[in-house]
């Protein structure tokens, strides 16, 4: 078991989390010993209230017992467990109670001690507490002969995100694993600040000099996230690696840059609200479904129990001896004798009713990995969708794309510096099609990944059996992947359409103006932002009324040819010239 506890103060806080029903699927309160109340708030408020003749700040231990996620721990093992923990920290005998939590088809406990000393009305010393839990954690790992957590037996998962990470990624439903592995794969894939910002921006996520921090990454949202903490590496190694932090764009232009393409791409955006709604709507409608169901028959057995509880009991009252026969039962015998048999009795019906719960339990919990994991394909589709905006939205504003360096170089040979030549200012299509057949293989690569990780997991299984059924899937994982990349590649007839028409108007009049041999490649597909800012530096007429559009597109070409060749035919009215778009 994972094993996390700290001192802490808060009962109000801490009674509220624990008894949170929003975000626990089930709650329920094991224990609750050695205090006068018999509620759990009751009990955390009367740590509180002795605490108050100490000096004592952090008046209670909580502790949190985490399994591994598939294994079925009865209740046993998790009472065992707490008693070991109990020992070794020294609060044997402290006042507890037990909650358990189920969330996302995941059972663990929590336990709360007071450290407080109600005889001595002192705190209770818990020295080196975490480094005895991480032993007693390995302990019940090889006790119960489950897998050892990376952290057990190597370096720290570099994959673990912090709570405030978490926090993060959750205001917009994203996976905060996901983002730290994107990072990190970037930041190895890369050895300079160009080609970081670059791969960064094929994913959706921008490069920028922070307001608080040295490097930053914003993403389509405009949400900020900090390089150094995503990637796990220094703020020394960043700044190494991006060198000069003044030459990036700040936080501000990045968000405005971005603005500007999602403003203008409202349906885009609006399609993939509506699809991360729809998703959010069905993974909530079928867990509340469920959760209600399960609670409905754990409900129904606890008013068994309880009917048959109350049926045994009377029972077993019925056979002790009443009145005068009881003083000739304690004589002979048959009182120790009838009331012996009792209390083996008892102690069958409660570990009978016991074991009932625990299938019960284990039944839901079954139910809920099963949902879990078609869950997960649902939030797949989702994530290829986000994926797939967020390259798209990287491709509008015209970051997103790898230039065409050698068409720059041989427009530069063919137009020495100085001499002025034509240069289009609406750009090339980008690849539209690439970038959603990359989005489509990752996400059925992951979902392959998805039944790999559960085949890892089952506990039925040898590793030779383990080994040769992974082996199969991944080859079928390359399969699949690939079929889909190909499929996706194929664009319909509407796409196609779009492209070729963007690629028809390219080079039409309307479409060109007059630039220098230098500025022309430097220019090439770049983002009507970057175009605009260099034409402004233009000392032409022609290249001034441009330079005041705030955006570019097919209708102002339209328009702009129209109104060229009427300022040609006034000009020489003799040779009337026609613009055919």
């Amino acid at each position: 078991m994972i094993l996390k506890g700290s001192q802490r103060a808060g009962a109000r806080e801490l009674a509220a989390h624990l008894m949170n029903t929003l975000d626990n699927e089930h709650v329920e309160v094991h224990e609750v010993r050695g205090f006068a109340g018999t509620t759990l708030p009751e009990a955390l408020q009367e740590i509180y209230a002795i605490s108050k003749g100490t000096r004592c700040k952090q008046y209670m231990f909580s502790l949190s017992l985490n399994p591994p996620p598939d294994e079925n721990v009865p209740i046993e093992a998790f009472e065992k467990a707490i008693d070991k923990i109990e020992r070794r920290l020294g609060l044997e005998g402290q006042p507890r109670v037990v909650v358990f939590h189920e969330k996302q088809g995941r059972r663990h406990a929590h336990c709360v001690w007071s450290r407080i000393d109600a005889e001595n009305m002192k705190a209770i010393n818990l020295p080196h507490y975490k480094f005895k839990l991480c032993d007693l954690s390995r302990e019940l790992y090889l006790e119960h002969g489950w897998e050892l957590p990376k952290g057990h037996t190597q370096q720290k998962d570099p994959m673990n995100y912090t709570l405030d990470q978490w926090q993060q990624a959750m205001r917009h439903e994203d996976d905060p694993k996901a983002i730290k592995m994107l990072m990190q794969k970037c930041w190895r894939m890369t050895n300079s600040g160009k080609a970081l910002s670059t791969e960064l921006e094929k994913h959706g996520y921008f490069l920028a000099r922070g307001d608080q921090r040295g490097v930053v990454a914003v993403d389509w949202r405009g949400e900020v996230y900090s390089l150094s903490r995503w990637t796990g590496v220094s703020s020394k190694e960043l700044k190494d690696r991006v060198g000069d932090l003044q030459a990036l764009p700040s936080v501000a232009d990045i968000k405005a840059r971005i603005a500007e393409p999602v403003e203008k791409n409202p349906p885009f955006v609006q399609e993939t609200e509506k699809g991360k709604q729809d998703i959010t709507a069905k993974v909530v409608n079928e867990r509340k479904e469920t959760i209600a169901r399960h609670r409905q028959e754990r409900k129904e057995l606890h008013t068994v129990q309880a009917k048959r509880d109350v049926e045994e009991t009377r029972h077993r009252n019925a056979r002790m001896p009443h009145g005068q026969n009881f003083a000739r039962a304690r004589v002979m015998g048959e009182y120790q004798s009838i009331r012996k048999r009792n209390e083996q009795e008892t102690v069958k019906c409660t570990a009978r009713d016991r074991a009932e719960k625990h299938t019960l339990i284990q039944r839901q919990l079954g139910q809920r990995r099963q949902q879990q994991r078609q869950m997960k394909v649902w939030l797949g589709q989702h994530q290829q969708r986000t994926a797939t905006f967020k390259r798209d939205i990287a491709a509008y504003v015209g970051t997103g794309v790898q230039k065409d360096v050698q068409a720059r170089e041989a427009a530069t040979s063919r137009n020495p510096a100085g001499q002025s030549v034509s240069a289009p200012m609406l750009g090339i299509s980008h690849d539209i099609a690439s970038s959603r057949a990359a989005a489509a293989y990752e996400a059925e690569s992951s979902r392959w990944q998805a039944y790999i990780e559960e085949v890892a997991r089952d506990p039925f299984l040898s590793k030779e059996e383990k080994a040769a059924i992974i082996n199969g899937l991944h080859e079928r994982q390359k399969i699949a992947a690939e079929a889909i990349r190909k499929q996706v590649m194929e664009l319909d007839d509407e796409t196609k359409s779009i492209i070729q028409e963007r690629e028809r108007i390219i080079n039409t009049f309307g479409n060109l103006t007059l630039v220098t041999g230098s500025l022309n490649p430097s220019l090439g597909n770049a983002a009507w932002k970057t175009k605009k800012q260099r034409l402004e530096k233009s000392l032409l007429a022609l290249n001034r009324d441009i330079s005041e559009k705030e955006s570019w597109n097919e209708e102002l070409v339209i328009d702009r040819a129209e109104a060229l060749a009427g300022i040609i035919n006034k000009i020489w009215p003799e040779s009337f010239i026609n613009i055919a778009l």
